[in-house]
């Protein structure tokens, strides 16, 4: 046998399908991709594309709330407390090492689904009221049972802050001596204001200006006609008179002497 005789099992190899290559092989024209659209282009359909809707109509809708205080329980039927031995008290501790519980499962509630004919005693876990019912029946007994879980149960309990150590009382402070009081402060007066006096003029001057506020001050003593004993003290001031402007004389004038000059001499 040489190289050229070997040859693949029967059905282990398939020929390519030869897609474009005319239409009497039946893969021709548009080559199995059908006429137009997006399927028939290169690419393909996108991931995820949706045409004519958006992603808020495609998602579901959000209805309700959820509440973050929900409890979650772990159920422990009575029938599976039937492994423990008669008397014996169980707790979440017992309940991990049978394997019925995780540890991270903190929350145990015992319902009443199946049989019980041991008698245990159950401390610290929640029990429905049928439970409790096959847990007496049985001369069982519910002890501590669990409180509901309280948001408030699991906050930080508030820190203990420590009282200042006791302290010695002072000694009294010597009495001092009184202090006087002030004195009421008095507000200060403002100087009275002194009026200016004037001074009161003679006897004499004061005749004077009377006289004078009788007569005009404009009238001469002479023409007014009064006599110089009705004025005593008072003096006619002279009448101011002006001095004669002198004429302007032209240089002819003055050296061509006149007509009357000459028949006079």
């Amino acid at each position: 046998m040489r190289l050229h005789d070997l040859t693949p099992a029967r059905g282990s190899h398939r020929d390519r399908k030869r897609l474009g290559r005319g239409n009497a092989t039946g893969q021709g024209t548009t080559a199995g991709k059908g006429t137009k659209g997006e399927k028939a282009r290169s690419g393909g359909l996108k991931a995820g594309f949706r045409g004519m809707s958006s992603r808020n109509a495609r998602l579901p809708k959000r209805r309700g709330f959820n509440n973050k205080f929900k409890e979650f329980y772990r159920a422990i039927n009575v029938e599976q407390l039937g492994r423990f031995s008669s008397g014996t008290s169980i707790s979440l501790d017992q309940l991990v090492e049978a394997g019925l519980v995780n540890k991270s499962e903190q929350r145990v509630k015992i319902l009443g689904d199946g049989e019980l004919g041991v008698a245990l005693q159950i401390v610290g876990l929640k029990v429905s009221a049928s439970a409790r019912q096959k847990i007496e029946a049985a001369g069982g007994e519910v002890t501590d049972e669990a409180r509901p879980f309280t948001p408030s149960a699991t906050s930080k309990p508030a820190p203990v802050k420590a009282s200042p150590p006791p302290t010695e009382p002072a000694a009294a402070p010597a009495a001092a001596a009184p202090v006087p009081e002030p004195a009421p402060e008095q507000e200060a007066k403002p100087a009275p204001r002194r009026r200016a006096r004037a001074s009161t003029p003679a006897p004499e001057a004061a005749a004077a200006t009377e006289a004078t506020s009788q007569v005009a001050p404009e009238t001469d003593v002479a023409t007014a006609g009064s006599s110089p004993d009705e004025i005593v003290g008072v003096e006619a001031k002279p009448k101011r008179t002006r001095a004669p402007r002198a004429k302007k004389v032209s240089a002819e004038q003055v050296e061509q002497p006149s007509d009357t000059t000459e028949t006079t001499e």
